[in-house]
């Protein structure tokens, strides 16, 4: 057996292998579409390097087998691209579509033909692959954040090897009689490069499979499921940067009112729709000024950076007037509202965690519920006797009253 067909053996067996291994990816991690492209992409390379297989062993006759095979080629690639491309959030180009056309009507006219056609065809095809490497490292670049390392690495090796393929192009656009390249040796060109090529750009979309996996495991680590808004966790690595940012800080806790008695007449489903309408509304009303997250049941937190407590205090006022409004069709005729709690850190304040606001703004959301429900009372100053669980005296309407929590209404 010839080291030509041992080479295209081993390709064809680990493009399909590649292909498999992309087609459960896709099955497995959420149906991502770039994966299925690449699985197909691979698939057809596996039957491009079987069917040169067959050439190699059989010597088959005639344009048909010429053609098909090449077709396979160049589609391979342009699966590979588009998979690139859809993964980056883009769309095909009329620009790559036309020149894909051009291709496939060359493709056709030179199959057939004889020594200077198959040159011809040699540099169609392989430019047109090159071409197609290009489309996917310039979407893999644009989509690849600056501490994504494979995808870096990855933009690199299609560069690479799309320089190959447009040298490859040129080497065999001289095959011809009398150009100058012997045939032998632009087939060990092709054999020295495409497996290196063809392998290198299966894993490194394996590993990209990987890391958006790995990506969005993290993002779902810091998201709440049922409103898609931040969690606990989320909040606490959001806040950390929009702390260090000058001015004041606040914290305001919303928590819906009487939320227990929707669910108990309208079923968790309408409760669930409303706790998910109610975190859209709270992202519209803050609209960019601050982050909006869940903290576990009907209890959501809103995060302002340089707001301090006049400024704080009028948004979570403005936040209360609306949800009847907003949200009133969802548990008609029950009334919609919720109660709010705020707590501003002051500028330069750098002794107060995160937690600590949080535990104040609780403690004024809870005199918020105690005085009546559906207003706004703003926590005192850290350094306040408080008795430490917000239901003891310390936190009864008077106290805090006494302490000058101040509630905003209408």
């Amino acid at each position: 057996m010839s080291a030509a067909a041992i080479v295209l053996i081993s390709l064809a067996s680990t493009t399909l292998l590649v292909a498999l291994a992309m087609m459960i990816a896709w099955r497995r991690f959420g149906h991502a579409r770039a994966a299925l492209l690449w699985s197909i992409a691979f698939g057809a390379g596996s039957a491009h390097h079987a069917a040169s297989l067959a050439r190699v062993l059989l010597m088959p006759r005639g344009a048909l087998f010429t053609l098909l095979s090449t077709e396979l080629a160049c589609a391979s690639f342009a699966l590979i691209a588009w998979g690139f491309l859809h993964r980056a959030g883009s769309r095909l180009r009329p620009l790559m579509i036309a020149w894909g056309a051009i291709a496939l009507v060359l493709i056709v006219l030179f199959a057939g033909g004889g020594a200077y056609a198959l040159s011809l065809l040699r540099l169609v095809t392989a430019g047109f692959e090159g071409s197609m490497l290009l489309v996917a490292a310039r979407a893999l670049h644009r989509s690849t954040a600056r501490h994504r390392t494979a995808g870096r690495a990855a933009t690199l090796m299609l560069v690479l090897y799309a320089v190959y393929a447009v040298s490859l192009a040129v080497v065999g656009g001289f095959t011809a009689p009398g150009g100058g390249v012997e045939l032998s040796h632009y087939h060990v060109l092709v054999m020295l490069g495409v497996p290196i090529g063809m392998i290198g750009t299966g894993l490194f979309c394996l590993l990209l499979i990987a890391e958006d996996l790995a990506e969005r495991l993290r993002h779902l680590a810091h998201i709440d499921p049922l409103t898609q808004i931040l969690n606990r966790r989320g909040i606490e690595q959001a806040a950390a940067p929009l702390r260090a940012a000058p001015g004041g800080f606040a914290v305001v806790l919303a928590d819906l009112d009487r939320f227990k008695a929707i669910n108990d007449r309208f079923g968790h489903g309408r409760g669930d729709d409303l706790l998910c309408r109610l975190a859209r509304y709270l992202e519209t009303m803050v609209d960019g000024a601050g982050l909006v997250g869940r903290l576990g049941g009907e209890e959501f937190l809103v995060l302002l950076p340089r707001h301090d407590e006049e400024r704080a205090g009028a948004v979570a006022e403005r936040l209360r007037a609306g949800i009847g409004g907003a949200l009133g069709d969802l548990a008609a005729p029950l009334p919609i509202s919720a109660s709010f709690g705020v707590a501003v850190a002051a500028a330069g304040r750098s002794g107060e965690t995160l937690a600590m606001l949080i535990a104040r703004a609780d403690a004024a959301l809870y005199h918020s519920k105690l005085n009546g429900r559906d207003q706004v009372s703003l926590a005192p100053p850290p350094g306040f006797p408080s008795a430490g669980d917000r239901g003891t005296e310390a936190h009864a309407p008077h106290d805090i009253a006494a302490r000058t929590r101040r509630a905003y209404r209408t």
